[in-house]
């Protein structure tokens, strides 16, 4: 591997996953407060009202501070505080300003609202909220280099651009589309379905109930009728309480994307998102997001090319530290995953508002 840096090592080990969606939970979580016991040992919640005083964005933080971590079998123990909120700029803001080293210590990302055009979203921010157990910590050598790999490449320095493979390009055999809605009764695409979600440990029951879940947008890629690359937009609605009034955030979260280890590298995870992006486009939708997985670069260099922000730059322009959700989750890399059992993942959210949705994806086919 001569000449070749460890960035350029592990973009040669792609895997190309976002975060996998739990059989018991959706990825994008339940609109609970105080959090609740969720998959791979977190308490987990999303505040339901949107906060613009900026001492009750302080009194939020304090309660996540002091939420307890829980030592006992697996399905009671808790090793992770996971939660988001909305808040207005102006009031995080203010409220770095009163407490910065609280608000520095918990923010682990944002996503900034502003695009939605909607105006009684888009002064918010959607911050996420985290704090784990000394037991779950990611090495801080990998943490802040997997933070650089993830800078570097949305700064637009020159990276290892993996080949497009875009069957509109003339590549023969490939075809790529919505999976019908009787797909879950389809033998065929059941057992090609299975094979492929093998690398998340996903179980046949497990990959019928993924296809038939009402909220999800299914793609996948074929050659020569061999499944070769998959990908799901799972649809979420939360019913925000804004100044007493109920106001519905409409949003996608791009999921479990999966590619045949023969395929890799060959461009199919951006083909497959960027048409969950144009299904998405056709919908009223808010804005469109993932938690992405900072141990595959090639995920972080698609979602680069589909348009997304990153909340490193959110995080950037409210001059608090860079951060990842820390030891989020588990994104299984089939048998040659060979790390501890309770070795997770460290993911960076990525977003795009209904705007550059619109304008990247709205007129195309």
């Amino acid at each position: 591997m001569a000449g070749k840096t460890e960035r350029d090592i592990r973009l040669a080990r792609d895997k190309s996953t976002d975060t996998p969606i739990h059989p018991d939970t959706s990825s994008i979580g339940a609109l609970e407060w105080p959090p609740i016991v969720a998959s791979e040992s977190r308490l987990k919640g999303i505040y339901p009202e949107v906060i613009a005083d900026p001492l009750k964005v302080i009194n939020l933080f304090t309660e996540v501070k002091q939420l307890p971590f829980q030592d006992g079998p697996d399905s009671s123990d808790v090793s992770r505080i996971s939660a988001r909120a909305f808040i207005t700029r102006e009031a995080f803001r203010a409220a770095i300003v009163s407490e910065p080293g609280l608000i520095a210590y918990l923010t682990e990302g944002a996503i900034d609202l502003e695009g939605t055009q909607r105006p009684e979203l888009d002064d918010l921010v959607w911050v996420y909220l985290g704090r784990n157990d000394p037991r779950r910590r990611s090495n801080h050598h990998d943490f802040s280099l997997r933070i650089d790999d993830v800078a570097q490449i949305f700064s637009g320095d020159e990276v290892d651009v993996i080949e497009r493979a875009d069957p509109q390009y003339g590549k023969k055999g490939y075809s790529i589309d919505l999976l019908p809605a009787n797909a879950s009764e389809d033998t065929l695409v059941i057992n090609q379905y299975a094979k492929l979600y093998q690398i998340f440990g996903r179980t046949r029951e497990e990959v019928i109930t993924m296809l038939k879940q009402p909220s999800n947008i299914h793609v996948a890629a074929f050659h020569g009728g061999d499944l070769i690359s998959a990908g799901i937009a799972e649809l979420g609605e939360i019913p925000l309480i804004r100044n007493g009034q109920r106001v519905p955030i409409k949003f996608a979260e791009i999921t479990e994307a999966a590619t045949d280890e023969v395929y890799r590298r060959q461009g199919f995870y951006t083909i497959v998102a960027n048409h969950l992006n144009r299904q998405c486009a056709k919908l009223d939708l808010d804005f469109v997001m993932a938690e992405s997985n900072t141990s595959s670069l090639g995920v972080i260099v698609s979602a680069k090319h589909q348009g997304r922000r990153t909340s490193l730059e959110v995080l950037k322009s409210f001059g608090l530290p860079l951060r990842l959700l820390e030891q989020h989750v588990r994104i299984f890399e089939g048998s040659a995953d060979n790390r501890p059992t309770e070795e997770k993942n460290d993911l960076v959210p990525t977003f795009m508002t209904r705007k550059t949705l619109q304008d990247r994806y709205g007129n195309q086919k």
